[in-house]
Formats: structure tokens, sequence, C-alpha cells
């Protein structure tokens, strides 16, 4: 049926993500490369998830550079790269993991986003997977690497909690700034 859609959630119409609906809608044509395609470029869920991966990693690597620097360096520099004191990073594989860190988190604050449209769910959203994101790292991490530290585990879940707060906050405001 033309501009039917075969997605099953219904939006009202200017909702925040009501694009998310017209995306897949066969009026808009989007298997033939047609509007749909430009439209997904234009969406405001693309543009949210572009600028939160450089939000998160610029708050990331504040917290890894500057503010807990010697604390990660005295907890874990038996295991890391250290040349002339400091950890050096393999930068391409950290900003890929920021990178689908951050897409993960802006992900599921934006599903958490249409069950109720509040800043108080996204931030929920966000600690609730900020936090499962960095303690699955962290606890496999302590099931087999000999002595991981359980003081820099915890460290480190509080601060993807952070993260994921943090998140909550600027992709509320991001997708609305975008819509």
């Amino acid at each position: 049926m033309p501009g039917s859609c075969f997605f099953f959630i219904t939006l009202p119409p200017g909702s925040v993500n009501s694009g998310v609906v017209h995306f897949f809608s066969e009026k808009n044509n989007y298997r033939k490369g047609g509007p749909g395609m430009r439209f997904f470029t234009m969406s405001p869920i693309f543009w949210t998830a572009g600028v939160s991966i450089i939000i998160f990693i610029i708050l990331d690597l504040l917290w890894l550079a500057v503010i807990a620097s010697r604390l990660y360096f005295r907890s874990f520099g038996y295991l890391a790269h250290v040349e002339n004191g400091k950890i050096v990073f393999n930068m391409y594989a950290g900003l890929a993991a920021q990178a689908v860190i951050s897409l993960a988190l802006t992900g599921v604050i934006v599903l958490a986003l249409h069950t109720r449209d509040s800043v108080v769910t996204s931030i929920i959203a966000g600690a609730a997977a900020g936090f499962a994101l960095y303690a699955t790292y962290d606890l496999t991490n302590l099931s087999f690497v000999k002595g991981y530290p359980v003081l820099m585990s915890a460290v480190d879940i509080a601060w993807g909690t952070v993260q994921g707060v943090l998140a909550g906050i600027y992709v509320y405001y991001l997708i609305r700034l975008f819509s």
C-alpha cells in the first residue's frame, strides 16, 4: 500500500524519534537510495550519535590523561607499554572502543526516551548502560587477568556510570537540538 510503513511502533508526528518511522516508509523509497537515505543522514539520531562520540571521547581522554592518569599508571603500569614514565596508548584502538561505547550509550538512551521522554529517564538509562558496559569489561578482566586490581575495577566501573549519566544529559539535549 503506497505510503504504508512496515515499522510497528506508532509515534506521534513531530515526536523526538518519529523520523525513524518516516525513514522506513515505502513512500520514502529507502531501498533505491531515494530520499530515505538522505533523510537518515539528516536524522536527529545520526547527528546526536556523531556529536555524542566527540563529547564522549573528550571526556574519556580528560579522565584518562589528566584526572586519573597517575592512578591508572600505578595500577596498570605493569600491563601497559610505558615510555618515558608514561603509558603509551594505541590511539586507534582506544578511539574505536570509545566510539563503540558511545554509540551503545546513545542507542540505549534514545530507546529509553521512547518509553518516557524526560531527562530523568535519559539519565537513568545512561547510568545503567554505562555501569553495564564498564562492569562487563572490568569484571571480565578480574576473572582472568592475573593481578588485575579490584580497586581500579571499582573506580573504572564508577567512571563508566558517570560517563553514562553525562551521556544521558547531553543525548537528551542533543536529540532536541537536532530535531
